[in-house]
């Protein structure tokens, strides 16, 4: 789930407004010459999503995690253990003002890595699919989901940076906490990345610009 950053964050003050997007190379794209949507005249294609619910309909992987998820992946639990759960508004209500996208994960194995060790963490969720893959987006409030086929070996990128490469900082992580029902009174953040969290030194073509420059504030979250 990407939290609904574009006003800041009640957290803390130094936290600037996010932008919840999702990133498609066009050469990934089935049918790419018929796509009348917004944003789809470059080699990236990329839409700002405002409440939306994703998943791949056609995964046939068995779900499931990768020893690297619990290893690299900063857990909101372990971190703050009176955080108390997430909000109904944002998950089972889809309030628009407090999520930006659910990704719902019916299919495939979730790993975790980092572009350097003194950068973020990021979540890799990879599955086979009957071909082509169909990669749906349904905005909340809709029963009508609109469909994206994708080619043998799509990657797809749907991240929450900053506004500008300025907006990203080391505070940045404490936005993850918007999401709970209640805010913690002392919200934790990780410090460092464990020694046994696998490097990735290629990102994949899709990842936004200036990601590459952040730190282990930017890092994504387990919760709960």
């Amino acid at each position: 789930m990407l939290i609904n950053g574009t006003e800041g964050s009640r957290v803390h003050p130094e936290i600037h407004s996010h932008v919840a997007t999702l990133r498609i190379a066009a050469k990934d794209i089935v049918g790419m010459d018929s796509l009348v949507w917004p944003g789809t005249d470059g080699p990236i294609l990329q839409w700002q999503l405002n409440g939306v619910r994703m998943r791949l309909e056609n995964g046939t992987t068995e779900r499931g995690k990768a020893a690297s998820f619990n290893t690299c992946m900063p857990s909101l639990r372990e971190l703050t253990q009176d955080v108390g759960p997430p909000s109904k508004e944002a998950i089972e209500d889809e309030d628009p003002r407090r999520a930006s996208c659910i990704f719902d994960v019916t299919h495939g194995m979730l790993s975790a890595g980092a572009l350097r060790h003194d950068g973020p963490v990021f979540a890799v969720l990879r599955t086979e699919t009957d071909e082509p893959a169909r990669l749906s987006i349904r905005p909340f409030g809709s029963a009508l989901p609109k469909e994206i086929l994708l080619h043998d070996g799509a990657q797809i990128t749907i991240a929450n940076l900053g506004a500008t490469e300025q907006h990203d900082g080391s505070h940045d992580f404490y936005l993850h906490y918007e999401l709970a029902a209640a805010i913690p009174a002392v919200p934790g953040a990780p410090q460092d990345l464990s020694p046994l969290c696998i490097v990735n030194s290629e990102p994949p073509l899709t990842w936004p610009p200036g990601f590459a420059s952040v730190d282990v504030g930017c890092s994504n979250s387990a919760y709960p």
